[in-house]
């Protein structure tokens, strides 16, 4: 009698390997009193199915174009490594460090943001980052050294993370 690798609800019965025979399925339910479920009903014209396409295509495009623009800068500084070690008389390694530190703001980020939007929502916390990782962007094109571009960087990487994953 061969049995495959399934589980058998109706009958109550595991079977683990096909070589092994069936035992009986233990049901344990887990309660969390502080798990509290609530059910988020939206309005007819709140509900993304129910946009007209155009909308549809907007709102794709807009994330898209987020998305792409944060992920492009994250990587752009690697091709501005000559201009940036003439610019402040640094070394390449130095220079190189614009990478480093977008990346390390970007991983950091998240620990901030991620429960920030489970408590303002997402479209807030977009909104907000959003401008602050222009301003920041703006703040390393205008560095007077390598100090401040590589606090802007990092700063450009924190406040792009909830926009750019």
């Amino acid at each position: 009698m061969q049995h495959d690798n399934s589980i058998n609800i109706s009958e109550g019965l595991v079977i683990h390997d096909k070589h092994q025979e069936p035992t009986e399925k233990k049901h344990v339910q887990h309660f969390n009193p502080f798990v509290a479920i609530s059910q988020i009903r939206l309005e007819l014209e709140e509900n993304p199915i129910n946009w007209p396409p155009r909308k549809k295509w907007s709102a794709t495009i807009v994330i898209v174009l987020m998305t792409a623009t944060i992920t492009f800068c994250s990587s752009i500084h690697s091709a501005a490594i000559g201009g940036v070690t003439r610019s402040f008389d640094c070394s390449k390694t130095v220079a190189t460090l614009g990478v480093t530190t977008f990346l390390i703001g970007f991983a950091t980020g998240p620990l901030l943001f991620a429960p920030l939007s489970e408590i303002w929502g997402r479209s807030f916390v977009f909104r907000i980052t959003l401008f602050l990782f222009f301003c920041f962007n703006l703040g390393c094109a205008l560095a007077p050294n390598i100090t401040a571009l590589l606090i802007f960087r990092f700063l450009s990487g924190f406040f792009g993370s909830p926009t750019g994953k």
